[in-house]
Formats: C-alpha cells, sequence, structure tokens
C-alpha cells in the first residue's frame, strides 16, 4: 500500500512468500489480521478479486471478513542460487468512522504464515502503514497579498475530493473580517456556480 487513503475507500496490499528451496512449498498458508483502530474494522473485499501470481491458492474471508487468510498455496521452487516469489494482491475496505489523523497499520504477525500447519520459523512480523486522509479537504488563496485601498483580489476556495464516491450537497461558510463596505462579487469556477452572499458587519459569505 502506498499514498494516503481517506475513510470509506478501499486500499489494496500485496503480500510476497519466496522460496529458496529447492522443492515446491505446498499447503502454505497465510493469516492477515486487516487494520483495527478505536473498534473501527477494516474488511476484506472479494471484489475486485484478490490475485495471485507465480503461485496458486484459495481464498477465504476469516473472522467476517475482519482478516484475510488464504489456504492451499502452492510455490513452486527456486532455480539454483535463486529464488520463486509468490505474490498476493487484495484488497480492503476503510470503514467510515476511522478516526481522522490515525495511520493505517498492516501488520502479519509471527506464526500467521504456516505450511502443513507449521510456522516458518525465519518469519518475521511484518508491518506497513498507510497515511489517513480527510475525505474532504479545502484550501483557500487570494491573488494579491497584502492587498492596499483600490485594489481588487480574487479569493479561490478549493474543495478536494479524496473519496472514491461522489461528494453531493457541499457547502462552505468563510467568515472573513471585513469592513462593511467591501463585497464579494458572483462568479463561476470550472462550471460550479458559487452562490456569494455579500459580505455586511456580522455576516459571512455562504458558498454552496
Amino acid at each position: 500500500a502506498a499514498g494516503s487513503v481517506a475513510p470509506g475507500n478501499q486500499l489494496s496490499y500485496e503480500v510476497q512468500l519466496w522460496n529458496f528451496a529447492p522443492t515446491a512449498l505446498t499447503n502454505v498458508a497465510v493469516n492477515d489480521p486487516l487494520p483495527l483502530a478505536g473498534g473501527a474494522q477494516s474488511v476484506f473485499l472479494t471484489l475486485p478479486a484478490p490475485v495471485f501470481s507465480g503461485c496458486t491458492g484459495s481464498i477465504v474471508s476469516a473472522n467476517g471478513g475482519s482478516s484475510a487468510q488464504f489456504n492451499n498455496i502452492l510455490i513452486p521452487a527456486g532455480t539454483g542460487t535463486g529464488h520463486t516469489v509468490c505474490s498476493i494482491r487484495f484488497w480492503i475496505q476503510l470503514p467510515n468512522n476511522w478516526s481522522a489523523s490515525t495511520p493505517i497499520t498492516n501488520t502479519i504477525p509471527a506464526g500467521n504464515i504456516t505450511e502443513n500447519g507449521n510456522p516458518f520459523t525465519q518469519f518475521t512480523p511484518t508491518s506497513v502503514t498507510t497515511p489517513e486522509v480527510d475525505r474532504l479537504l479545502v484550501a483557500k488563496s487570494t491573488s494579491l497579498s497584502p492587498i492596499f485601498q483600490g485594489q481588487t483580489s480574487t479569493a479561490t476556495t478549493t474543495l478536494t475530493n479524496n473519496n472514491y464516491a461522489n461528494v453531493t450537497a457541499a457547502s462552505v461558510l468563510d467568515s472573513p473580517i471585513f469592513d462593511a463596505s467591501v463585497a464579494y462579487r458572483s462568479s463561476w469556477f470550472g462550471g460550479l456556480q458559487r452562490k456569494i452572499v455579500e459580505r455586511q458587519s456580522g455576516y459571512g459569505a455562504l458558498l454552496s
């Protein structure tokens, strides 16, 4: 997993198993408990379907989807001084109630990769952490700063949707401290109409 992900979005992981032995590894199993934080549990997805590369195996969504489990994995023998690589890519769903600014950490504990039920003794716990990002980010900039009497400055408010789904009925309340003689002007940005309430003392500007 790379980059960042917002609550409610999907996230993919790739597990790699290397076989240095001159014989094939059979009946290998991987049990990956999926990220959990503050009672918010991510879940295993069957669609998109997990992908095996360089090996074969079966897919099990264990514990109500709270772990990704792969059984009956067959990894071909290594070649000379080289090794074969078994790659398993799968997807999870991050819950909507995942806490803001809480990283998403996925750890496969020691003992959770086995062959014929026996843990691999040389395996050490492996973790990967992905930063959490808010579903909707709001940024504001002005074309002139500072601005002097008689000048015009354009204020731009940018909304960034980090969710895989559309955001509807979004609104931003902007309450700058202006003198009563300063007013906003309505304009169009990228096909989205900014309906702005003229600034007066004690009032703000509503963008919808």
